[in-house]
């Protein structure tokens, strides 16, 4: 009886670089020259390889990827990935140190980690930038306060920058469900009442 070939696997996933190439081009050709994209290459990029993705996009002309956690960002820079790299998901106390020495920007999601993050600029003595998450109704993650007080907070944090605004929405995908249109409004009556404080992140 003539022995059975053995294969190292059953079954596997050919990636496309190209298409990981075609699908940010259209998705730039979509938003304009105006809007920046950052492309989410968090759990691996979806195992589809983290630092290879990364390397085609950078290629593509994305100035910033996006992960999960600090550990995902750190794996990029160790891979010799220079662009910038929003954190999206935490900033948890044990990774902050790595946070700041890797030249990773962190989402923060409440106030109090806002100024936080100023004292560890302060005793760093680095500038610090963050982008702020508003949660606009998908209740997880981000803050609920005023406009006037996220603003005044961000005021009184000297030692570091909020360049960016963020929210998450749940139901983005449901086109018959009214969720999103509501996230966006709510969105982006804090956005007018940040600028109406003089707070304009770029």
């Amino acid at each position: 009886m003539e022995s059975m070939r053995v294969y190292p696997f059953r079954s596997w996933v050919e990636v496309s670089r190209e298409r990981i190439a075609d699908n940010f081009r259209a998705v730039r050709a979509i938003v304009g020259p105006k809007a920046e994209v950052i492309p989410v290459v968090k759990a691996d990029a979806y195992r589809h390889g983290s630092v290879e993705v990364s390397h085609v996009l950078i290629q593509q002309g994305a100035r910033w990827l996006a992960v999960s956690n600090v550990e995902e960002g750190v794996i990029l820079r160790q891979a010799g990935i220079s662009a910038r790299i929003l954190v999206m998901a935490d900033f948890l106390p044990a990774e902050r140190p790595a946070l700041i020495e890797y030249d990773l920007t962190p989402a923060i999601h409440s106030l109090a980690d806002v100024m936080e993050l100023d004292r560890l600029a302060q005793v760093t003595e680095r500038h610090l930038h963050y982008h702020l998450k508003i949660d606009s109704g998908m209740g997880r993650l981000g803050t609920r306060a005023p406009a006037a007080e996220v603003a005044q907070t961000v005021a009184a944090a000297k030692h570091v920058t909020c360049e960016g605004l963020m929210t998450h929405f749940a139901s983005s995908a449901d086109y018959s469900n009214p969720q999103t249109e509501e996230q966006i409004a709510c969105f982006q009556r804090t956005v007018d009442g940040l600028r109406a404080c003089g707070l304009k992140p770029a």
